[in-house]
């Protein structure tokens, strides 16, 4: 999508309390639209260190962000702190490898 001639933009956040094993969507763009992630934040909320896996997805590969990133209790990571778009069909995803470790907050723009 050419961002140039948007009609729209939306500012949103999206939230995730508890990311655990299973593989959490943030956010997808939409057919006809790219999203604009400005800042993605992840905390552990576990009694002990965790890793916490960030991708993007376009429905059939994962091209990893931070791969298995150590996070120690009671501290945050920020995973995307620089501007990132997301075309038409890609999604951000996150897990960890134990359950119940992240709560994660992602703030982005739907371009459309």
């Amino acid at each position: 999508m050419n961002i140039v001639s948007a009609a729209s933009v939306l500012g949103e956040s999206a939230v995730a309390a508890n990311v655990g094993t299973t593989s959490v969507t943030l956010v997808t763009a939409a057919a006809n639209e790219s999203v604009k992630i400005n800042t993605l934040k992840a905390c552990n909320v576990a009694a002990s260190s965790r890793e916490l896996t960030v991708a993007l997805y376009d429905g059939t590969t994962s091209y990893r962000v931070a791969k298995s990133e150590a996070v120690g209790s009671a501290t945050s990571l920020d995973v995307i702190s620089k501007t990132l778009y997301l075309e038409e069909g890609f999604s951000v995803v996150v897990s960890a490898n134990s359950a119940s470790s992240f709560d994660v907050v992602c703030s982005y723009e739907r371009i459309s």
